[in-house]
């Protein structure tokens, strides 16, 4: 794979949210958020109802048979079962929830689940655990429950109350984990609720994973502990810092918090590469150092200085044929910040100039040019960046592309035939004067 593919790869990880309130947890494989998939709104609007019709009737009987059904399966529990049925209890509850449509309460509720605890990387879903305690609060899962699309105040009592079975008041791992294997559960008779993998897994084979990413998590390693402890550093005064310097303006400043609290919630454990995910994510690499024709015009297909999320998919997946198409959009809707589907050159411009504030104090993020003067400064200035970042916005004129030698040789010796063909009509239509005696040349005389 390419190295934009590379780059790439390590941004489609995580779930994205709104940049003023809610973080962006990543892995190093896929970005995955909740979708409703994309696949469903381009079915028509027929099939879509008897979709949900159907699904709702499904649901229904199951509140009424997922006990006898969880009997049939050797991996569950009783507790799994008990889960899975107060799972269905909650969203036949929710009555379709903003849209009227259970199968999308379904994906969100089970989907958030699935996303973070089997789909992403080991600890991913501690990203909510905001305060590093080790466990999840009631308020700092409320931003999952927003995502849901139910009432918040209603729904984050409701689901504490399903998850948090020793009753105080937040959610450890282990807690966590089992409330996966109930996800699990509804996804062995409904496997649709599954947003990322629905139909091509056995239910059974994604318990190895679920272990290892929620309960028996592996150690993180030296080198990623060591970026980690530098976005700590940072954020801790990441305000003062940027007002400090004389270049960033105050969007700058909150562009460049909002980025570092996407990575501050990067995985740090063994296997996980946090540093070259962290460089994905501000992608100094694609936007900064690579000429225009190969990262923005190059998704710029019509030429109109934005692209849609269309023109996006179409490129990249030309480029990057090996990554699925929910990984392409969620990368997408990272650039996309204010969610308006139409990524202009200032909205890139913009957040490359967050991404610099950061550089600044962590040169690392830059692939091409991480190193550091002898005072500690990086080594490509903050003004050289800022004047590179500029071709973002006004990207120069594209150089015309060199004629082959091949047809260059043919082009010039054309050139010259018809230089001498003009040369030799010129000179043969022009009349010869005869001698004078003026000229010094004795006339002849002719004989008659």
């Amino acid at each position: 794979m390419t190295s934009l593919g590379l780059t790439m790869i390590g941004v489609f990880a995580g779930i994205a949210r709104s940049s003023h309130q809610d973080v962006i947890l990543m892995d190093q494989a896929s970005m995955i958020q909740l979708p409703l998939q994309r696949e469903d709104s381009e079915k028509p609007i027929m099939d879509q109802i008897l979709d949900t019709v159907a699904f709702s009737g499904r649901l229904t009987e199951l509140q009424n048979t997922l006990h006898q059904k969880c009997e049939t399966l050797d991996w569950v529990t009783e507790a799994d079962c008990t889960m899975g049925r107060q799972l269905v209890d909650f969203i036949l509850a929710q009555k379709g929830g903003e849209t009227g449509n259970d199968l999308d309460v379904a994906k969100r509720v089970v989907g958030v689940t699935l996303t973070e605890t089997v789909y992403g990387s080991p600890g991913q879903i501690l990203g909510m655990d905001t305060d590093h305690s080790g466990d999840i609060s009631a308020t700092e899962l409320r931003p999952s429950i927003e995502e849901m699309g139910v009432k918040v105040e209603k729904g984050t009592a409701d689901i504490m109350a399903i998850v948090d079975t020793d009753r105080d008041d937040k959610l450890s791992m282990k807690e966590v984990y089992q409330f996966g294997r109930g996800c699990l559960v509804l996804r062995q008779f409904l496997p649709e609720v599954d947003g990322v993998n629905p139909f091509h897994t056995a239910t059974v084979d994604l318990l190895p994973t679920l272990d290892k990413n929620t309960w028996h998590l592996p150690a993180p390693s030296p080198e990623n502990l060591e970026i980690h402890k530098k976005f700590q550093d940072l954020s801790a005064n990441i305000s003062a810092e940027c007002h400090a310097l004389y270049w960033p303006t105050e969007a700058d400043c909150k562009k460049a918090e909002t980025i570092l609290n996407m990575l501050l919630q990067l995985p740090i454990y063994e296997g996980v590469k946090t540093l070259e995910v962290a460089q994905a994510i501000a992608p100094l690499k694609l936007f900064l150092h690579t000429p225009d024709q190969f990262a923005f015009g190059l998704f710029d297909m019509d030429g109109n200085r934005a692209f849609t999320r269309d023109e996006f998919m179409f490129t990249t997946g030309m480029l990057l044929a090996g990554m699925d198409k929910s990984g392409r959009e969620k990368y997408f809707d990272v650039i996309d910040q204010d969610g308006a589907g139409n990524v202009t050159r200032e909205d890139v411009y913009d957040f490359i100039r967050g991404c610099l504030v950061i550089r600044h104090f962590i040169p690392e993020i830059d692939a091409v040019s991480p190193g550091r003067a002898k005072d500690g400064s990086p080594m490509l200035s903050d003004s050289a960046a800022l004047n590179m970042a500029l071709h973002i916005i006004d990207p120069p004129p594209l150089p015309k592309p060199k004629l082959a030698a091949g047809p260059k040789l043919l082009y010039v010796f054309g050139i010259m035939i018809v230089a001498f063909t003009i040369q030799w009509f010129v000179c043969a239509a022009k009349p010869k004067l005869e001698a004078t005696e003026d000229d010094g040349v004795k006339p002849t005389k002719t004989v008659m």
